[in-house]
């Protein structure tokens, strides 16, 4: 038999190439190729990123109108609930810049306080004039700009007077609160509260414990009065029927307070509300620091320190019933601006965009440039709407319509300008649809 000459079969060996070297493996990419690709990378980015940006402003506003909403509804339920007056406060950005001013994200829960008349039925105010520097107009002794109130059945004015002499505390009745006097015919803010002073006035001095008593300044224009300051009638005013030196029965309108439990809440970073055109009504912009601001030139809006820092919070106050029970906004009157309350008459209107589009000038207003437009001619931006009457809070969009060409002044302007803008407000809240 023939034998099989079996071998161990040996591993095939990688011989030379064709040219004579060994091939080796790829393990990489070239520069060509890596070019290439950053090269459609960079492109897609340039197309994409200012896509990818536009939504997720779009995403940041729904969102911080959802929550302006939802901060309204909370503050209405709330006021319902309790049977109190509850409303929602909208702070200023800040008080020392033109943008600020015009500006707002910050939103607070509040509760309204009942208004002052003395601890007892036999309550009265003595109306007088003080010469202090300190008081309105203190060189026209025929002007009535002081009251003085006895602590014995003042108790909330004598602790007003304590917290703000000895700066702790918060005082129940401010600076800035509102003094209807007799037939409250006139409105008058209060400017400064502290205890009286030597001799001032001579019937209080030589009553017992007259140190004690509760001196309160007030401008006597009045909030509501048209009548400018240097033109205040010499002759008795009718809102002081009894004349100067006189007993007088009073109300003292005190501003909203903040819940203790309650935390203040900011709309998403870059959402604003847009103050500048908002207010009531059709054309209203009774928010606005260009209505606000006493100097027609606007001196004290734009400047730097301004002359006139705080233009006051808003506020939407809800009563028991659910309908809009006042609405407060700074107002000036003699060279102060303080927080006023009004009965809400018509629709409040509040403009939320971005915030890089809130204006600081008012020559900018309407202008569009290549950056971004002012809010109010962004399609994008977005009203919302508290129906006084029932409560009911509404959003719409801009209708981002420019103001009429012919406006020959800013007011003329923003009214046109705005009650374009709010066109389709008035389809939501006579409908219901939002």
């Amino acid at each position: 038999m023939s034998q099989i000459n079996c071998k161990r079969a040996e591993p095939l060996a990688v011989t030379a190439s064709l040219n004579g070297k060994r091939p080796s493996l790829r393990s990489g990419f070239t520069l060509v190729e890596l070019l290439v690709v950053i090269s459609i990378a960079v492109v897609l980015a340039a197309v994409l990123l200012p896509t990818t940006k536009t939504l997720l402003q779009d995403q940041k506003l729904t969102e911080g109108v959802r929550l302006a909403r939802s901060m309204f509804e909370t503050a209405r339920a709330q006021a319902i609930a309790t049977g109190k007056p509850v409303g929602l406060m909208i702070d200023r950005l800040d008080s020392t810049t033109a943008l600020g001013r015009s500006s707002g994200a910050r939103m607070r829960v509040v509760v309204g306080r009942p208004s002052f008349t003395g601890d007892s039925e036999s309550s009265r105010a003595w109306v007088y004039h003080s010469s202090d520097p300190l008081a309105i107009l203190p060189g026209q002794p025929e002007v009535p700009n002081a009251a003085c109130f006895n602590p014995a059945d003042n108790a909330l004015l004598y602790r007003s007077a304590q917290a703000i002499s000895s700066g702790n505390g918060i005082p129940p009745i401010k600076v800035g609160d509102v003094l209807l006097l007799g037939n409250g015919r006139k409105r008058l803010r209060i400017t400064d509260i502290r205890f009286c002073q030597t001799g001032e006035p001579p019937e209080v001095a030589g009553k017992p414990n007259w140190s004690q008593w509760v001196r309160v300044l007030f401008n006597p224009i009045g909030i509501d009065s048209p009548v400018a300051m240097n033109s205040y009638p010499p002759v008795a005013d009718q809102a002081f029927g009894d004349g100067i030196d006189s007993l007088y029965r009073y109300r003292i309108e005190r501003s909203p307070l903040q819940l203790p439990a309650t935390q203040a809440v900011d709309l998403p970073r870059g959402i604003s509300f847009d103050l500048n055109y908002s207010g009531l009504g059709v054309q209203g912009f009774e928010f606005s620091p260009a209505a606000i601001d006493p100097d027609p030139a606007f001196v004290n809006w734009q400047a730097n320190p301004p002359a006139i820092n705080d233009f006051q919070s808003i506020v939407v106050m809800f009563a028991a019933d659910g309908s809009v029970d006042r609405v407060y906004w700074g107002e000036a009157a003699g060279g102060n601006i303080g927080l006023s309350a009004r009965a809400a008459t018509a629709p409040v209107h509040f403009l939320i965009g971005r915030a890089d589009q809130v204006r600081s000038r008012p020559s900018d207003f309407f202008i569009r440039d290549n950056r971004s437009s002012a809010n109010i001619l962004d399609p994008e931006a977005v009203w919302l709407t508290v129906n006084p009457s029932s409560g009911a809070i509404f959003t719409a969009p801009n209708a981002a319509i420019a103001p009429p060409v012919s406006a020959s002044d800013l007011a003329t302007a923003l009214r046109g300008g705005i009650e374009n803008a709010r066109r389709l407000t008035f389809v939501s809240s006579e409908t219901g649809l939002d």
